[in-house]
């Protein structure tokens, strides 16, 4: 059995806003036929552990695949959900794009929540939409 992993993702409330709020928009490159970049509001999260993205989205633009086992993950109010499934979906970035895998949450309230850690590790900047 995994342990679960701590997260400060969106589940059942509102995407924080306002001042300080590490709320923007990122473009995503779709793997199903739009020929444009689609701008998608997204959560940049310090606290979390892994992506994560919308069923919708995930639906929308990139191809879900089920995953081998269930993956834990626990959010900020100690809450533990379970992901089945994922998605592969390349973020425009600043110099180049890259590849990001996210975790579909149904329950998410924000379109996309990106892991800000690992991404500023790689020394990812991302591109206003």
């Amino acid at each position: 059995m995994y342990e679960p992993a701590e997260s400060l993702g969106c589940i059942d409330t509102p995407a924080p806003a306002g001042p300080g709020a590490l709320c923007s928009s990122i473009k995503v490159v779709s793997e199903m036929g739009h020929e444009n970049p689609v701008s998608v509001a997204c959560l940049l999260d310090t606290g979390a552990s892994c992506n994560f993205a919308q069923l919708s989205v995930a639906n929308r633009l990139g191809r879900v695949v089920t995953l081998p086992s269930p993956k834990p993950f626990r959010v900020a109010n100690k809450q533990t959900f379970f992901a089945t499934q994922a998605v592969q979906l390349t973020v425009l970035t600043i110099s180049s794009r890259i590849k990001l895998d996210f975790l579909v949450v149904s329950e998410l309230t924000t379109p996309l929540v990106i892991e800000l850690v690992s991404a500023r590790y790689s020394g990812t900047k991302f591109k206003k939409a």
